[in-house]
């Protein structure tokens, strides 16, 4: 049985996302221009996975999966609707990060950062009222999409462990 998931433990998610492309990135500017380069395309990249398997990494590893609002299995063109709302800013800064090698754009590419960065955070408050409402996100509103999970806990280990019995009471 799937339920739709909330703030919670969508963020638990959204933070796996973030350490595997922040570490990821890391590394990879480690290599100088080439490594800035392999930075922006796996912050291009990253998002195709959601694209194509309508869950990212961090979804996969809680067991959830991005669906229809009632449920049944979201197709392509929701997807790519709630992509480019979920995943642009984070697709612009791997542009702007690419741009960033060209000494004339440096510059101007780190202030474009800047403001899609703010502009994220923004697209993150509007949707904290849908949330609080449908467990949706804006969008996932806009694309008609919902994040479904197992029902109970927000981490599946968890989910899955049996409870523990209530022993007898001493008469």
């Amino acid at each position: 049985m799937l339920e739709r998931k909330g703030l919670v433990p969508r963020l638990i998610a959204a933070i796996i996302d973030g350490l595997i492309v922040g570490i990821a990135a890391s590394v990879a500017m480690r290599l100088g221009v080439v490594g800035v380069i392999l930075a922006g395309l796996i912050y291009i990249a990253y998002p195709a996975i959601e694209l194509l398997k309508a869950q990212s990494p961090g979804k996969m590893i809680m067991k959830f999966k991005v669906t229809m609002e009632d449920g049944s299995p979201a197709n392509r063109d929701h997807l790519i609707q709630r992509g480019l709302l979920r995943w642009g800013p984070f697709v612009a800064s791997g542009v702007f990060m690419l741009l960033s090698i060209i000494p004339v754009l440096g510059i101007l590419a780190a202030l474009a950062n800047l403001v899609v960065a703010v502009g994220y955070i923004v697209l993150v408050v509007l949707s904290l009222k849908p949330m609080k409402a449908t467990n949706q996100a804006i969008w996932d509103v806009r694309a008609r999409t919902a994040v479904m999970g197992p029902v109970g806990s927000a981490i599946p280990a968890l989910a899955t462990q049996p409870a523990s019995p209530t022993p007898p009471p001493h008469a």
